[in-house]
């Protein structure tokens, strides 16, 4: 049976090199879809079945009409709402290119026929497996649409976006240990004042390393959430806050909801 939850997936680390790379795949029936702050450090298409969804942006409300699709790029800040109830197919990925992408900007558009069947196919292996997933041929089908996708974003987005190899070398480390390392010692391992990293650092993320690394480990406790394993006390330590209340704060402050919510949601 599909599972009811409002949703909001995990990113478990930046892919840099290499092809783009799911982090996740889910089908859902959404009956609730609301956040006010509604950022991540990873891709996200969106696919619905019938109108009510939308994304709110600082200047703009975006409409995802029913079939369409929707590319949001990473670290784009965007409310969301729903009115109903909507099948909500999702993937999430890191593109693998190092590209300083322009966050802000949404992508929206009427899928293909080939497209079109390939959402069948992929909704149809994600029921199958409980709405998550639905192994290996589900993670293709998932890459055959995200690069549909971004084939379709004009040529002149990607122009001038290389990445800093410093920024790019600080972004691993953060992955590595996003609690560890301080601007500081960040700067210093790029070669950089500590002023002038933090700035290209926001410049090519959109986020203080601070926040970055903060979001990457509120992903990483979410993903636990998900897997229903552990207790809430126990993921607050293993992402590295020193208590649950400490934790429940910023995973508020980063998803939206509390952790305990965000479960019951997720189950």
């Amino acid at each position: 049976m599909t599972p009811e939850f409002s949703s909001y997936d995990s990113f478990h680390h930046v892919a840099l090199e290499g092809a783009p790379q799911i982090l996740d795949c889910t089908y859902c029936v959404l009956t609730g879809w609301e956040h006010d702050d509604f950022s991540a450090p990873f891709w996200r298409w969106y696919w619905n079945d019938r109108a009510g969804a939308r994304l709110i942006l600082p200047h703009e409300s975006v409409e995802i009409g029913a079939g369409e699709t929707v590319l949001v790029p990473p670290h784009t800040v965007a409310g969301t709402s729903l009115d109903g109830k909507v099948g909500h197919l999702f993937v999430h990925f890191t593109l693998g290119v190092d590209r300083a992408v322009t966050p802000g900007k949404v992508f929206r558009r009427r899928p293909s026929a080939t497209e079109r069947a390939l959402i069948r196919r992929l909704v149809g292996a994600a029921e199958a497996a409980g709405g998550r997933g639905g192994g290996l041929a589900a993670t293709f089908l998932a890459q055959a649409l995200v690069n549909l996708a971004l084939g379709e974003i004009p040529e002149d987005y990607w122009a001038d976006r290389l990445l800093d190899a410093r920024i790019a070398r600080a972004m691993r480390t953060l992955t590595r240990d996003a609690a560890a390392a301080d601007n500081r010692t960040l700067a210093r391992e790029a070669g950089m004042s500590t002023d002038a990293f933090v700035r290209k650092f926001v410049q090519a993320t959109g986020h203080t390393p601070h926040r970055f690394g903060l979001r990457l480990r509120i992903e990483r406790a979410a993903a636990r959430l998900r897997e229903g394993r552990l207790g809430i006390d126990e993921i607050a330590e293993a992402a590295g806050f020193c208590d649950r209340h400490h934790f429940s704060r910023m995973f508020k402050q980063v998803v939206g909801t509390s952790p305990a919510r965000y479960r019951r949601n997720a189950g």
